[in-house]
């Protein structure tokens, strides 16, 4: 393979004339690209698991491309703290809708080019300044070794094929690129443009994921151990594009603070039962496993609900290995500038995540999307310094361990897609793995209600909460189960308890408000609806059920205005069409009625409710044989008619009740 690429080299007469390296950078990117293609190719056939089916199927924000790029509407958004990240998404959907195929392919180009841009910052790295007598005359060759290891690697697959996870990835990507591009400007060529692309570059990142915030760190990192010989030097040159980039920090800050009810309902910073104290304190052990698999990824998890240590021996030895870790990079930063600033680089992109800041998971493998390119870095670059002069046959062998390195990552990572190939494997597989994690249980009781195994979801929820009473999830979930039976007591037990242990649950309040509707206590689910709006922000379900409500109690001006609201979240939805065509019809405003039923049944021509409504409009308008139709239909659907209707339209065109055509001669 490396032979191949090697015969793009230029000869020693010409490499430091900087001669024209296309050739060969051509070459990389083409093997990179079949290498991720191979790898992560039956991934392809992944659904959306996780997080991506609240934050992308779930959410209206992802059908609507422009509000993304309006700063007004943005804030109000399902993402909008991430708002450049939910804008791929909403590409993707414009692109192709759902189709999980594209959305894996956009995550694959992500990557690749991610990849790309880690082979050419480490090959010009090792070609320019201090390393160029070393390195610069074969510096593609590792360059070329560390990408493909760091392409391939297992770690990487909850970031590709974990769909909603294209965050962390496309993050790393913009990271990568305000790196490059600061690497280019240190070249001379137009370094106020590159500048100018290294700043933009990090405020995309900004816009992705909250990590980008130790990006201008690293670069200034970078500078000092690669390009400058003084601190000084450092800030008398480039000082006014280190405030360029620093002053991304204040979008960081916006997105994350800007909505303080967005930013305490992303399980940041206030987390209960974890203090930043107990998390620091967790986050060696965490480290050291995350090292662990680095080397050895055997077992890799999808949700490892990791416990806050507790006791000595949790935090004791993990502690000292981590901090001999932190003295090491410390001291090598003063001896050995460019092996420092490989231990800076882990610990500066891990830090976000992996220091003092609580996040709710303890640990998950797509934080060592980025960290892990400063490992593999640091281990292929001792072996190439280890065997660069040594015999050819040495060499050669050398060659052959990372080929079956690299082969046999890319076989541990497509082992690993084949367990994303359905929500119900991958989340099974995580239950064998934490059997004591509460989620799993939640998760696969989910996708057993959808496929109508009520009893089995019910035994999960149960489990779930004699593992941990407080699981607020598990007692919404089991109380929307207990709804769908009809056992409105038992599900209206659950929602109390759900609100009772997190009184900020917007979703238990809107389904609280659905089962208090059945009961007819309108007044109680609209304080419910309510209650969940002032919590949720826009909410569909939310706006939908208060709108119901409201034409319950003949407040159709009230229902109309949820009404629009709702079909503006989710213009799809057929359901809120039919509602508002009632409203209207009780507010007397027949063709606007009949127009929202005609959509609704456009949209979905199994929306019995959509019928049934009509057929209410039509008897008012005196239109009774389509009004009939309308019944018919609704019944064939298995939706009751209200028997009011009926005998008033027995009353009104009795010839019409049975369906048979009238006899026009009579």
């Amino acid at each position: 393979m490396f032979q191949a690429i090697s015969a793009l080299e230029p000869s020693a007469a010409s490499a430091g004339d900087r001669p024209r390296c296309w050739p060969r950078q051509l070459a990389a990117a083409v093997l990179l690209t079949l290498a991720g293609i191979a790898v992560y190719a039956n991934g392809f056939r992944a659904p959306f698991v996780f997080d991506a089916e609240s934050a992308i199927l779930d959410n209206p924000a992802v059908k609507q491309v422009w509000h993304w790029c309006s700063p007004v509407s943005v804030g109000r958004l399902q993402g909008g703290n991430r708002p450049i990240g939910f804008l791929s998404f909403a590409l993707n959907y414009a692109w192709s809708g759902f189709d999980a195929w594209s959305f894996h392919a956009v995550n694959l180009a992500i990557h690749v080019a991610a990849a790309w841009l880690l082979f050419d910052i480490v090959r010009r790295t090792l070609s320019r300044g201090r390393l160029a007598a070393r390195f610069g005359a074969q510096a593609w060759i590792p360059a070329l070794a560390i990408a493909l290891v760091w392409l391939v690697h297992p770690l990487q697959t909850q970031s590709v094929t974990n769909l909603y996870q294209r965050l962390e990835s496309q993050a790393g990507l913009f990271y990568l690129a305000t790196l490059w591009s600061f690497v280019r400007a240190l070249e001379g060529s137009n370094p106020l443009g590159w500048y100018a692309a290294s700043v933009a570059f990090c405020l995309l990142g900004a816009g992705t994921k909250e990590n980008l915030v130790t990006a201008p760190l690293v670069v200034l990192w970078y500078d000092r151990a690669f390009a400058s010989s003084s601190w000084r030097e450092t800030f008398s040159r480039r000082g006014g594009y280190y405030a360029a980039l620093t002053a991304t920090w204040i979008l960081v800050a916006l997105l994350m603070f800007g909505r303080w009810v967005d930013f305490l309902r992303g399980d940041v910073l206030f987390v209960k039962n974890i203090s930043p104290l107990r998390y620091a304190m967790t986050q060696p052990g965490v480290i050291l496993h995350y090292l662990r698999l680095t080397f050895w990824p055997d077992e890799l998890c999808l949700d490892y609900g990791w416990p806050a240590a507790q006791a000595a021996n949790e935090i004791v030895p993990q502690a000292l290995a981590v901090g001999a870790l932190l003295a090491l990079t410390a001291w090598s930063a003063y001896r050995w500038p460019a092996w420092g600033f490989l231990g800076g680089w882990f610990f500066l992109t891990l830090a976000p995540s992996s220091s003092f800041v609580p996040v709710a998971d303890m640990a998950v493998e797509h934080r060592m999307y980025l960290p892990l390119a400063a490992v593999v870095t640091l281990v292929v670059m001792a072996c190439w310094c280890a065997v660069q002069n040594r015999p050819r046959a040495v060499r050669a062998l050398a060659g052959a361990v990372l080929l079956a390195t690299v082969a046999a990552l890319g076989y541990r990572s497509i082992v690993r897609n084949e367990d994303y190939r359905s929500a119900r494997l991958i989340w099974e597989i995580t239950l064998g793995q934490r059997p004591n994690f509460v989620r799993p249980y939640q998760a696969l009781a989910r996708l057993m209600l959808a496929d109508g195994e009520s009893e089995q979801a019910l035994q999960l929820l149960n489990r779930a909460l004699e593992i941990n009473p407080e699981f607020t999830d598990a007692y919404n979930d089991r109380g929307n189960l207990y709804q769908d039976r009809g056992e409105l007591d038992r599900a209206l037990a659950d929602y109390d308890r759900a609100i009772a242990v997190n009184p900020r649950f917007s979703t238990v309040y809107s389904n609280r408000g659905n089962a208090l509707a059945k009961l007819g206590k309108y007044d109680e689910a609209i304080a419910d609806y309510s209650r969940a709006l002032e919590l949720g922000g826009d909410f569909f379900d939310a706006y939908n059920g208060r709108g119901s409500a409201y034409t319950r109690l003949k407040d159709f001006d009230r229902a109309i205005q949820d009404f629009n609201r709702a079909i503006q979240l989710r213009p799809d939805v057929a359901g809120a069409y039919a509602n508002r065509g009632l409203a209207y019809g009780g507010k007397g405003d027949l063709q606007s009625a009949v127009a929202d039923c005609d959509k609704a049944i456009q949209l979905d021509r199994k929306c019995a409710a959509a019928y049934v409504n009509r057929a209410l409009v039509y008897y008012s308008l005196g239109r009774y044989r389509e009004a009939w139709k309308d019944v018919r239909t609704a019944e064939k659907l298995g939706s009751h008619t209200d028997p009011q209707l009926l005998e008033s339209l027995e009353q009104a065109d009795p010839e019409d009740a049975t369906g048979e055509p009238r006899d026009s001669s009579r």
